[in-house]
Order: structure tokens, then C-alpha cells, then sequence
């Protein structure tokens, strides 16, 4: 029978939320054993889905239902998710072959076997305590297995999660910062931060490229306000005097100058000049490719990266204006 599946639902900043406080729930059940492991597996299939975790996604509801007990169930897709789930061992047959076997039970099988045999003890005797014991003991070991797993797959999305809002946290004030200033000197530009925010929601990828394509036009329309176009300037690069061109079309010239002629530190410029440098390369390969009619030209990844940095690099710049003394 097939897997049931369900549409993806979007990663936005409140399922993450929701994700980060569904892991700790789960640690804390696990911990605490105050909720029978059953629970906490469904618990978990919910985190796996919050963030689009296809495969963990798998392998918990085989936790929760059991694997196909087929003559065929050791291997293909069965085998891969149970080893996923740290399920399969491995034993030597006489002749020498290595096979795989894992148990196929589910959790809320094994949890089941284990109160009815803590409810056969107390009237049992001699030989059949023994055998009750001996198989409390193996589903006592499998479901500290289970315990085990559940809690570092909760545990590693739970420092995930803790990390990323920590880096989202760090960004937003950055971001908020960039957005006053932009506002103040470029105020047009606001609106194409928007537009880009917009873009980077959707699932087409043409939409990832107008968001890069944005951010260009947020550096040339910086270029303008603090750098307007004018005739080429001499420069001493290597220790040679050479024109260098600041025409309009000339954004990161434009740009390179005004760091240069604004701050104090040298290693600043470097470093500005260094980021404005790789991100106009990108930037500059992406509406070349646009231009040719290429399709699928940015990922998501690379759309969200080329914001960030663009984002990044103005706050940079405009904290030269912000810091310069009046004069």
C-alpha cells in the first residue's frame, strides 16, 4: 500500500516557531517518559513535516504503523527507511553471506505487548515468569532504541531551529536598521525590498530572478544618490596611475569610490570592495543569463543569498553617511 502524502506545507516563520516549540515539547516527553512512546512519534511526524523533512517524514510513520511484514520487507525501501531509523542489524549465515533483518513491529505494538505482559506477571510462575521476564527485557531494549532515536532527531532539529532564529534575530536587526536608512535616502528603494520579499515567497523560479534582478536596481539607485555618474577618475592601482570609469552604467566603481572617499579604515574598504565585488559578479552573470532568455536561472538558495548579501552590503555603506561627521 502506497504512503500517504500530503502537500508541503511553506516554511515561513511561524511554522518554524511552531516546529521550535513542538522540539522541545518532544524533548521533554521523552525525558520526563511522562507520555507513552506512541505519543511522542506522532508528535514527531508532525516536526518532520513542519520542516518538509521528507525522508525522517518515512520513517516515523513506519515507527507509528509498523513495517510490511513481506517475505520481501528486508529490503528496497523498507530496509532503507529502517535503517534510517537505526532499526537493522546485521547477522552472518553459514555460509558466510551477511543479511540484514530489523523487527518490524511499531512502537504502539511493542508498548501494547509490554503492558499485557506486566499485567501476566504478578500470576505467573516458574518458567512462564521467565519467558515473561526474558520478553520484557527484549521490548524493554527496543523501545530504549526507539526512546534514543526519537530523542536526537527532536534534539538536532530542536539546536537547527534554535540557531537559525538566532541568525533571523541577528539579520531582522540588521534588515531594520538597512530599511530606516534606505528609507531616508532612497526612499523608492523601499518598495523594491518589498517587491523582492514577495518574489522570494513564491515557488516560480522567474520570480527568484526578479527578486535578484532588484537587487541590481537597488545598487545602481544607491550608486546614484551618493556617487552620481561623472567623468572617469584617476586612481593608483599596483602603484600605477590608471583611469577608472564612472559613468553610469559604472554602479560598483561608483560605489568603490565613495567607500574609499568616506572611511576611515582600509580594512573596511577591503572588505566592502571584496563583497561588492562577488555579489556584482553574480548579479551581473544573472541579468546576462536573463537577457539570453534562460530559464530557471537562480535557485531559491541562491535568490535568498544574493538578498542577504545585498541587504548586508548597503547597511555597510550607508553607515559610512550615517557615521560621517557634518561638516
Amino acid at each position: 500500500m502506497a504512503e500517504t502524502t500530503y502537500p508541503k506545507p511553506l516554511l515561513t516563520k511561524q511554522s518554524l516557531n511552531e516546529a521550535l516549540d513542538l522540539s522541545k515539547e518532544i524533548l521533554e516527553d521523552i525525558e520526563s517518559k511522562k507520555s507513552p512512546l506512541q505519543n511522542v512519534v506522532l508528535k514527531a511526524i508532525r516536526l518532520a513535516r513542519l520542516v518538509n523533512d521528507d525522508d525522517m517524514y518515512k520513517v516515523l510513520l513506519r515507527e507509528s504503523k509498523g513495517y510490511p511484514r513481506s517475505k520481501n520487507s528486508a529490503n528496497g525501501q523498507s530496509l532503507a527507511l529502517a535503517k534510517i531509523a537505526n532499526r537493522v542489524k546485521y547477522r552472518r549465515e553459514k555460509s558466510g553471506k551477511i543479511t540484514p533483518s530489523f523487527s518490524k513491529f511499531s512502537i504502539a505494538e511493542m508498548e501494547e505487548s509490554m503492558r499485557a505482559i506486566e499485567l501476566l506477571i504478578p500470576s505467573a510462575v516458574n518458567q512462564e515468569k521467565g519467558d515473561l521476564l526474558e520478553g520484557m527485557s527484549r521490548i524493554a531494549q527496543f523501545l530504549a532504541g526507539r526512546r534514543t532515536f526519537l530523542h536526537d532527531y527532536a534534539l538536532k532539529i530542536h539546536y537547527e531551529l534554535k540557531y537559525s532564529s538566532i541568525s533571523d534575530d541577528v539579520f531582522s536587526r540588521i534588515r531594520m536598521q538597512a530599511d530606516r536608512k534606505i528609507g531616508e535616502i532612497i526612499p523608492d528603494s523601499t518598495k523594491q525590498f518589498t517587491s523582492v520579499y514577495e518574489n522570494l515567497k513564491s515557488e516560480n523560479p522567474e520570480d527568484w530572478s526578479n527578486a535578484v534582478h532588484s537587487c541590481r536596481r537597488i545598487l545602481e539607485a544607491l550608486a546614484d544618490v551618493l556617487r552620481p555618474p561623472s567623468e572617469a577618475v584617476v586612481k593608483a592601482i599596483n602603484g600605477q596611475e590608471q583611469k577608472v570609469k564612472m559613468g553610469k552604467e559604472n554602479t560598483i566603481n561608483r560605489l568603490l569610490d565613495y567607500v574609499e572617499a568616506n572611511s576611515d579604515s582600509e580594512k573596511f574598504t577591503q572588505i566592502v570592495g571584496s563583497n561588492l565585488n562577488y555579489l556584482h559578479d553574480r548579479l551581473r552573470s544573472v541579468h546576462k543569463a536573463a537577457n539570453k532568455g534562460s530559464h530557471a536561472i537562480v535557485t531559491k538558495e541562491e535568490a535568498d543569498r544574493y538578498v542577504i548579501y545585498t541587504y548586508l552590503i548597503v547597511s555597510d555603506i550607508l553607515s559610512l553617511k550615517e557615521n560621517k561627521s557634518p561638516t
